[in-house]
């Protein structure tokens, strides 16, 4: 049956009405390969983009600095990032002297443990047995090198003289611990690390090295930026005991001007999308509604993850 032109200019019409929504892009700057936040930074950008207007990637970079850079000049609108370089961030120190970041926190994700990977046959057993080694503290402008510089202090070493330092991607450093050539490296993230449970599939024989020695002077320092915790027993394969490490919390950061409607429709999918996001790493199973107070997070939430949190019963 032929069509009238009434129906035909109708249908037009109608069609032209239409409205099409908007995608509205978000980046995510995480880590690279090997590293936690690319894991779970997979499975946010997955579950982002199946939110509603919104299609999210991941940037990955050298380390926490340049993620929260990346966010600072817009190059990406949130940000993987440890407790203590987002505070330095904030105060304008370290590696930020050069300026003050303005960042917000949109969730507190999981606790990040630093982990110091030694060969079998180096006899690493404790921090001060580094003395002299070939150690890895990962890239600069790393949250791992922060943390492993700290933890070298507190154990009486300097970075500089008291260890062959290297400055090693994970990929690298496993091939390099495989290969002989390197004694020890550090990584920091949650639980498992991908790099580590890499080396472990690899057949290379390595040691968690307990941390505990050197954990007062340390905490005693930096105060609540850090924590002691443990790597629990069977975590990768041949570790039988828990070893004590240094812990922070890990968050995901944003600018202030991030519109409110954005973060919390960000925050609302990555809550509702846990069990996709543990599908790629665990620690996806540890963003809870319990994390999420002030006293986890040394900057002010953004106003868009408080008003999610508040429906949900958390007082800020």
């Amino acid at each position: 049956m032929r069509k009238s032109l009434s129906a035909i200019i109708l249908g037009a019409a109608l069609a032209t009405a239409t409205p099409v929504l908007a995608q509205t892009a978000l980046k995510i700057a995480a880590s690279g390969e090997g590293s936690t936040s690319y894991a779970v930074g997979t499975g946010m950008a997955a579950v982002l983009s199946k939110a509603p207007g919104y299609s999210a990637t991941l940037v990955t970079s050298v380390g926490q600095v340049e993620n929260m850079r990346h966010v600072a000049s817009g190059a990406a609108q949130i940000a993987f990032t440890g407790a203590d370089l987002l505070t330095e961030a904030q105060k304008g120190e370290g590696a930020f002297k050069d300026g003050k970041l303005a960042l917000q926190a949109l969730l507190v994700l999981y606790p990040s443990r630093l982990h110091l990977i030694a060969s079998e046959g180096s006899n690493i057993r404790k921090v001060s047995d580094l003395k002299g080694k070939r150690v890895s503290l990962q890239q600069p402008g790393s949250g791992t090198e922060v943390m492993a510089m700290r933890l070298l202090e507190a154990a009486g070493l300097n970075a500089e003289k008291d260890v062959k330092r290297e400055a090693l991607a994970t990929g690298v450093s496993n091939a390099r611990l495989q290969d002989g050539t390197l004694d020890a490296y550090f990584l920091v993230g949650g639980l498992p690390l991908p790099g580590v449970v890499d080396l472990a599939a690899k057949g290379v024989r390595f040691r968690l090295v307990d941390q505990g020695e050197a954990l007062p002077a340390l905490l005693s320092k930096y105060g609540g930026l850090y924590t002691q915790t443990s790597i629990p027993a069977k975590s990768y394969p041949g570790q039988d005991a828990e070893i004590p490490v240094l812990g922070s919390n890990y968050l995901l950061a944003v600018k202030g001007d991030l519109p409110e409607q954005v973060a919390y429709d960000a925050v609302k999918a990555i809550m509702e999308g846990k069990a996709e996001i543990a599908a790629a790493n665990a620690e996806g199973n540890n963003i809870a509604l319990e994390r999420q107070r002030q006293a986890n997070s040394p900057v002010p939430f953004h106003p868009g993850a408080v008003r999610y949190f508040r429906e949900k019963g958390i007082a800020m």
